[in-house]
């Protein structure tokens, strides 16, 4: 490695072959939640001075995410906020880029919200939401069926705020107009989703 430079344009935001594919055995819960670079990662070697290692896996992707979640607490804390790892956690979801490769996005079950990014938007994103994404798990679905979710949205931008609400997804997931959100500076509104799930469509 030491001062060799490989570069592979091909391969940035591709999802490697090894990585874990969701949903979560246990509830179905949809996971991973979010994507980090994670693959032939050059790092420095514990131990060996100023040597340096390549690895791939978890091991090298959570350093990018601890790093990540470390701008943007100092960031949200410069704003004058305090808030939870929850929130913060929801934040980074919120503001990740979705991936693809040829063209086609990769679904939820491979790259969560997308690839965890530290941008200027997501230090000053104006609301966070008190769940991340609306998942429901393993279902039995032999026709239709309609599921709702409620989410708290709480304004964290000093001003107020008028929220309008998009689905985009699979033809087989509708969902139904949601009411726009009027929120005060400081405030929080719950808006409620529901989706109607038709298997014809799957």
């Amino acid at each position: 490695l030491g001062d060799k430079n490989i570069e592979r344009p091909e391969v940035i935001d591709t999802i490697s072959s090894f990585s874990s594919k969701g949903p979560r055995s246990i509830d179905g819960y949809l996971k991973p939640e979010i994507t980090a670079p994670g693959s032939n990662i050059i790092s420095a070697q514990s131990g060996s001075g100023n040597k340096v290692v390549q690895m791939s896996g978890t091991s090298m992707a959570s350093p990018h995410m601890a790093g990540v979640m470390a701008l943007l607490k100092q960031g949200i804390k410069q704003r004058g906020l305090d808030l939870t790892p929850l929130e913060l956690k929801n934040i980074a979801m919120g503001h990740a880029k979705t991936i693809s490769e040829n063209g086609k996005v990769y679904p939820v079950t491979r790259q969560g919200a997308g690839r965890v990014q530290a941008t200027e938007k997501m230090i000053n994103t104006p609301i966070v939401a008190d769940i991340p994404s609306l998942a429901f798990g393993e279902i039995n679905l032999p026709a239709k069926k309609t599921f709702s979710k409620i989410v708290n949205i709480k304004n964290i931008s000093g001003n107020g705020l008028a929220l309008s609400f998009v689905f985009e997804g699979h033809p087989g997931v509708k969902l139904a107009p949601v009411a726009d959100l009027q929120i005060g500076a400081a405030g929080s509104k719950v808006a409620k989703f529901v989706f109607q799930l038709d298997a014809s469509l799957a």
